[in-house]
């Protein structure tokens, strides 16, 4: 049984990296990546339409190629880190407090079950979610230890009841099998005394 929200304190690091970092990181690198690209592209169109010498074009070539693609690895950087700081804030408005939640659930954010998944194991590795666990079958996100603890106490007693319930089926065709044993025991002694 789930512990109430009110006994526990729900245990979550709200800082998955700023989204202000990641916002910064995107428009320097979008303002760095366009003009730097643009460039290029320029540079490559003059040398082929007006006769730019290769060689300056090469040498132009090594300084922007490597801007633009810096710049544009920063852009994607940043992108990622907004868009995870969204989910993260999306999981959390979908626990709302509780200390468990399904994954189809969480995965009704837009993304799919799969990649909620690997996001949410990546979170708990980066202690996003410090206490978080993914139950067995995958089909529920735990928030913190305790509420785990419970779960797997309940997984064990369940497993318990099933092996008890298993060894009481077991049982009645254990007798069953001793008594045709005391059986033939019996015949075969009938069959002795028949010979003698």
């Amino acid at each position: 049984r789930p512990v109430p929200r009110s006994s526990v304190q729900l245990r979550v690091r709200g800082n998955p990296g700023t989204s202000i970092a990641g916002t910064v990181m995107e428009i320097v690198g979008l303002a760095g990546a366009i003009p730097t690209g643009l460039a290029f592209v320029i540079l490559a169109l003059a040398s082929l339409l007006a006769g730019m010498p290769w060689a300056a074009f090469a040498i132009s070539s090594v300084v922007l190629v490597p801007l633009c693609v810096g710049f544009t690895v920063l852009a994607i950087c940043g992108m990622r880190k907004v868009r995870r700081k969204r989910r993260f804030q999306r999981y959390q408005a979908q626990l709302n407090g509780d200390t468990f939640c399904s994954l189809d659930l969480l995965a009704s954010v837009g993304e799919s079950k799969s990649f909620v998944i690997r996001d949410l194991q990546k979170m708990i590795r980066d202690g996003l979610f410090p206490e978080g666990h993914i139950d067995e079958q995958e089909t529920c996100f735990i928030a913190t230890n305790e509420t785990y603890r419970q779960y797997l106490q309940a997984q064990e007693s369940a497993r318990r009841r099933q092996l008890e319930e298993e060894r009481k089926k077991q049982q009645p065709e254990a007798a069953e099998a001793g008594e045709c044993e005391r059986m033939i025991a019996e015949g075969r002694d009938y069959l002795w005394q028949i010979r003698e």
